[in-house]
């Protein structure tokens, strides 16, 4: 009795499972090889998308027959041990291997065995093409990034999409930008109340500030001309420096302008006049770009012409007090300034 012609039909329906189980493996090697082709491509801004299937191919028919050689083809142990687990308690695994006995007791156990074949009705339509769960998983997955990938890379090199150079330098693109702004005492006695010293990102506010004088001294203005002491700047766009400029009250004249020519705004050096550059302007001696400061100028002079001190002042502090006290949204830190300033220029 030849064995391998009564084990030639389930060899073939295993083969069958050996040679999909190879293909099946060769496949994940071959989209794992499209999916770092086509990513290449993507990041280089490359149109040389097409090739990537041809090396799908080729990876895929490369790693699939060397799998289907070296692990996947059964052998006729293998095949035996498959058709024992039908139930035949090892019965085909020692026919096959003692084959080519022809003693008594040999003879006897392949008939035996062929005769609980035909008893149990085991035939090759018994064996089920099996495929492991994590092959099918690593299939599915393989597949999914390399012609997801594949996808990707044809719609950036037909200008769809972005390409994967350009989504890199779009992110170092949108780093923020952070501006350094200043607020700094050019001339007089006065400080300056609030953060001096201010870091903040493109396009955002600073915090507020307040140029407060000391006795005997009135804040003129600001270097970008804002007559404003209480200033919040918006939408930064540059770092900037910005001068606060106070007097001594008996240099001011009884209409509220500067007593002396030389004190006038035109007079003051080029970086400290429009712009509140301060030493951010350019070689040229050009004033840089401004924060954008906005402000609107009324604590200064309540009428053009009557200028701080006397009733009229400490009935406008008055009034700041009472309203700070009714209305609702102020802070501690914007009270204490406005009051601080007021209680000066009110003495």
């Amino acid at each position: 009795m030849d064995v391998k012609n009564v084990l030639r039909k389930y060899r073939i329906k295993l083969t069958a499972e050996a040679i999909i189980r190879a293909a099946a493996f060769g496949a994940i090697f071959g989209f794992i090889a499209l999916l770092g082709y086509e990513f290449a491509v993507w990041m280089t801004d490359t149109d040389a998308v097409w090739p990537g299937i041809l090396i799908f191919a080729v990876v895929t028919c490369g790693v699939g027959f060397l799998s289907y050689f070296l692990k996947f083809r059964p052998t006729a142990q293998s095949v035996a041990r498959r058709i024992d687990q039908l139930g035949l308690e090892e019965r085909v695994v020692t026919m096959t291997q003692f084959e080519n006995e022809q003693s008594d007791i040999y003879i006897l156990q392949r008939n035996e065995t062929l005769r609980t074949f035909a008893e149990n009705g085991i035939t090759e339509k018994l064996i089920k093409i099996v495929i492991s769960v994590p092959c099918i998983i690593a299939l599915c997955c393989s597949a999914f990034f390399g012609i997801g990938m594949t996808t990707v890379s044809a719609l950036a090199a037909n200008g769809v999409i972005s390409s994967g150079s350009e989504v890199i330098d779009n992110i170092v693109d949108q780093q923020p930008t952070y501006y350094e702004i200043k607020y700094e005492v050019y001339s007089g006695e006065g400080y300056i109340e609030g953060d001096i010293i201010q870091v903040v990102e493109e396009g955002f506010d600073t915090t507020p500030v307040m140029a407060v004088p000391e006795d005997g001294y009135a804040f003129v203005f600001w270097s970008d001309k804002n007559e404003d002491p209480y200033r919040m700047d918006y939408g930064v766009t540059a770092s900037v420096t910005y001068y606060a400029v106070f007097l001594p009250i008996g240099e001011m004249g009884g209409d509220g302008d500067l007593a002396a020519e030389g004190d006038e705004p035109s007079d003051l050096p080029v970086d400290y006049q429009e712009g509140g550059s301060g030493g951010d302007e350019n070689k040229d001696g050009e004033p840089a770009q401004g924060a954008g400061g906005v402000y609107e100028s009324h604590n200064q002079v309540l009428d053009g012409e009557t200028y701080y001190g006397g009733q009229v002042y400490r009935n406008a502090y008055q009034d700041a007090i009472d309203r700070m006290a009714e209305e609702q949204g102020w802070t501690d830190e914007e009270k204490e300034m406005i009051n601080e300033y007021f209680k000066t220029i009110a003495k």
